[in-house]
């Protein structure tokens, strides 16, 4: 024992250092922190407390999910990336934190620099939905019509910079026609313009228009998958329709603080990938026509960077800025 002591004190006289050994992760006693940038409520939400109450059963208990919404997820991302990358706070990320930077240009966040990827959750399509009383009946009805007339078609949006504007806009430059967009406070708003003709066009998730569609009421043009859908096997994929390159669609993740350690993100990933994998999870998503993607940190990053050049070009090319 001795001699070790005399090591010990050797080294710090010689001006070295002594190596503490890494702390397990997680730390026994403490829970992770799930930051939500987001106000309870909605599918970002729910996610989150999912994979909260999935850390509770053994991994992490006394998890926490913290609600931090505001400034169009700003305020929730900054925490997040000043978090001490220790594995003990992680954060709910989906579309807008890839369109963060693009719409936002004076913010300081750069989500590939300042984050850690750990699993890529879960994946939903998009439709592209008319009115029924509008005479396209088809997506090359409807393009054939912008192009006639630019400017003269409406579609709806449920915000600026949201999902259901950023998909039309990447139709828009991937089919080079002109449509106008009508953003509105939410996606309920925005149904029920369609419904009223208001604006007769409009890209929204599946489950929003489906009743309104087996109803008559509405038309489905197509979905941006690769494959068609189950629910919907009438309704051809954008590649179908011709328009190859617009498969969009919203997402739902998890990342951490730059720096974490690779076998932090690991043990998170496992973990995360258990969760998804529970009865419950997956009967939620099915509920929400959220396919369960799951995978390795890494593909998740990959992903990352894909959706932050995708909509960086679009949101560049429609000079859209949020409001």
């Amino acid at each position: 024992m001795r001699w070790i002591l005399f090591f010990l004190a050797a080294a710090v006289l010689a001006g070295g250092s002594v190596v503490a050994p890494a702390q397990e992760f997680p730390v026994k006693g403490r829970g992770i922190r799930v930051i939500i940038p987001f106000p309870p409520g909605g599918g970002n939400d729910v996610f989150g407390r999912f994979i909260v109450n999935g850390f509770n059963e053994g991994f992490a208990p006394g998890s926490l999910a913290d609600n931090r919404g505001g400034g169009g997820t700003i305020i929730g991302t900054e925490i997040a990336a000043k978090g001490n990358p220790d594995g003990h706070t992680l954060l709910i990320v989906s579309v807008p934190f890839v369109v963060l930077k693009a719409l936002n240009p004076d913010v300081k966040i750069d989500v590939i620099r300042d984050f850690t990827p750990v699993i890529h959750a879960g994946t939903s399509p998009s439709m592209m939905l008319v009115n029924a009383a509008t005479p396209y009946l088809s997506v090359k009805d409807l393009i054939a019509a912008a192009r006639a007339k630019p400017g003269s078609i409406v579609y709806a949006s449920s915000g600026n910079g949201s999902s259901t504007h950023l998909i039309m806009e990447l139709f828009k430059l991937l089919t080079q026609t002109s449509l106008i967009h009508v953003p509105y406070k939410g996606g309920a708003q925005s149904v029920t313009a369609l419904l009223g003709g208001q604006a007769p066009v409009l890209f929204t998730n599946p489950q929003t228009g489906g009743a309104f569609i087996k109803a008559g009421r509405i038309r489905a043009l197509a979905v941006t998958a690769p494959a068609r859908l189950k629910a919907f096997p009438d309704v051809p994929t954008m590649a179908e329709a011709g328009v190859p390159g617009c498969e969009a669609g919203v997402f739902w993740g998890v990342a951490a603080p730059a720096k974490t350690p690779k076998a932090t993100v690991a043990k998170l990933n496992t973990e995360i990938n258990r969760v998804l994998g529970t009865n419950e999870v997956r009967k939620h998503f099915a509920s929400q026509d959220i396919d369960v993607v799951g995978g390795s940190p890494e593909d998740f990053a990959a992903f990352l960077r894909r959706e932050v050049a995708l909509w960086g070009k679009v949101i560049r090319s429609a000079n859209i800025r949020a409001d």
